[in-house]
């Protein structure tokens, strides 16, 4: 059962197979495949991590002009990063479209993870800052 994600007034489907999540944590995912259903009017992604994506046609504003043939000849390009058609000049960044569908955004997880780290090394340092009196106040400029 795919789990359905909206995505700006269209839904999206993410299909997972077995150990892709645990997979997509470790690695980025690539394209390998790419597919259109003209009667559903959906772009299906496979990735790398074995997940299937399906993305409504009209949601990708570079895909919204093209006929079914030109749909139809989309593929993975640059090592899987983008999705290319190469005929029209369109190529399409993988993370950036997967980030705007999903709502996730690479560097705000990026970010996050960092923040959360307690290397050894983090931890003395957050000592050394602290003993110093912390982060420093920010200044502010009264020149109005």
């Amino acid at each position: 059962m795919p789990t359905v994600v909206e995505v700006s007034g269209y839904a999206a489907a993410v299909r997972l197979t077995q150990g892709a999540k645990a997979m997509a944590k470790t690695i980025e995912p690539t394209l390998e495949r790419v597919a259109y259903a003209p009667k559903r009017d959906v772009i299906t992604l496979c990735l790398s991590t074995g997940a299937l994506v399906e993305i409504p046609r009209l949601a990708v504003k570079e895909l919204k002009n093209l006929t079914q043939g030109q749909l139809r000849a989309l593929k993975p390009d640059n090592a899987g990063v983008t999705l290319s058609q190469r005929d029209l000049d369109i190529d399409i960044y993988l993370a950036g479209l997967l980030s705007e569908m999903l709502g996730v955004k690479p560097g705000a997880v990026l970010g996050r993870k960092g923040g959360g780290s307690r290397s050894p090394a983090k931890q003395r340092a957050a000592r050394r800052n602290g003993r110093r009196g912390g982060r420093p106040k920010k200044k502010v400029d009264r020149a109005a």
